[in-house]
């Protein structure tokens, strides 16, 4: 996600009924999102309202963070 532009357009995707589907999939685990800009990051995480079908999807500053979560998540399911 790289700016404002790219934020209008994921809250508009997780509203629609196709967003819906892969946000709320039930073989989805969890969504990882890498943002650099602490502002966004702040407003993904207020989409985990009923405006926005309580969407949780996991925000991250850097790809090393996400991608450590992400190991964690898997080795916490293979157990």
């Amino acid at each position: 996600m790289q700016g404002i532009d790219d934020l209008i357009e994921g809250t508009n995707y997780v509203r629609n009924p196709e967003g819906k589907k892969v946000t709320h999939h039930p073989k989805a685990i969890k969504h990882l999102i890498v943002v650099k800009s602490k502002a966004l990051r702040l407003a993904i995480k207020g989409l985990n309202t009923a405006a926005f079908g309580f969407y949780e999807g996991m925000v991250f500053a850097t790809q090393e963070e996400a991608i450590a979560r992400a190991r964690a998540i898997i080795a916490s399911e293979d157990k």
